[in-house]
């Protein structure tokens, strides 16, 4: 799977960028305290995206957006690819 966020607006340190633990998704699917152990021994990496660019990331990667500390728009179009079919008898609300 793949997630793609198209920046409507630039998306600053200021007004609640996104933050990542890098390579965290290589872990897979993680339990609470797994989650907590990331936090608490990787430096997150903020991602500053300007209007019009793109953010693209594994969706199991652990990110958050930062909290806003100057009022401005930060929207993005969020979408998620994904190539298979999904497991366990779940479907996908749209197919294209």
């Amino acid at each position: 799977m793949l997630a793609v966020r198209v920046h409507l607006d630039d998306c600053t340190e200021h007004n609640g960028s996104v933050r990542v633990l890098a390579g965290s998704h290589r872990s897979g699917r993680l339990t609470t305290d797994a989650i907590e152990q990331w936090k608490a021994t990787t430096e997150p990496v903020t991602c500053v995206i300007a209007r019009g660019g793109l953010l693209a990331f594994r969706p199991l990667l652990l990110h958050a957006s930062s909290p806003a500390r100057v009022p401005a728009h930060r929207r993005v179009v969020h979408f998620e690819l994904a190539a298979e079919q999904l497991p366990y008898g779940l479907n996908w609300n749209e197919q294209w």
